[in-house]
């Protein structure tokens, strides 16, 4: 899957907007922020974050998908707590067979 279908995904299960970053490269714009407040050119990481970073994308939950996640998760949530018993047994035949 995709990151923008996981993205549309999460939206849909939660039922509300979220906004993606607009850096794809997350993690190293965070070093660069780190850095940048270091070296001076920004008073503290707070204005380094303030000044190089801003978001991006926003994504909107789609209703029909949203009911169709919550139908699973109500038969998940039905489901588990009778199979959770059997997960070990799963995880030992899984071991025994990889």
């Amino acid at each position: 899957m995709a990151l923008r279908e996981r993205v549309v995904a999460f939206v849909d299960e939660g039922n509300s907007h979220r906004e993606a970053a607009r850096e794809s490269e997350a993690p190293c714009l965070g070093a660069a922020m780190l850095a940048a407040a270091a070296a001076g050119l920004h008073g503290s990481i707070e204005e380094a974050s303030s000044a190089m970073s801003g978001g991006g994308r926003v994504y909107m939950p789609d209703a029909v998908e949203g009911g169709r996640y919550d139908r699973l998760y109500g038969l998940y949530k039905d489901l588990y707590p009778a199979l959770r018993p059997h997960f070990s047994r799963l995880h030992e035949v899984l071991h025994d067979i990889a």
